[in-house]
């Protein structure tokens, strides 16, 4: 099982690497750190329990558990920051496009 895991985990690092060199250079960089941070602590377990421990979380499982909710809380806030950057273009556009539509019309 963890050495399914440390293959996903390459995979996401690669995936993080492509997205650095071509799209968002900060997410990227974070996604491939976070990845061999995850290949890490499959590798290393204690260490994730020591750290739980240090932070005032009973086991180390807990605290990547809770890690994940903040990072998917997270990125639920740039999807929706993203979505909502979208709506605002398509409605410029769509006014735009209106505006021109009705110029043409008064032109004929």
């Amino acid at each position: 099982m963890n050495l399914i895991l440390i293959l996903i985990l390459i995979v996401v690092a690669l995936i993080g690497l492509r997205i650095a060199l071509h799209r968002n250079r900060i997410l990227g960089l974070l996604t491939f750190g976070i990845s061999f941070l995850g290949i890490y602590l499959v590798i290393f377990p204690e260490y994730s329990t020591r750290i739980a421990n240090a932070l005032g979380v009973g086991r180390g499982a807990d605290l990547l558990l809770y890690f994940l909710f903040v990072i998917s809380i997270l990125g639920l806030f740039f999807v929706y920051i993203r979505i909502d950057q979208n709506n605002q273009l398509i409605t410029k556009l769509a006014r735009s496009i209106a505006l021109l539509s009705a110029s043409k019309k008064d032109k004929n």
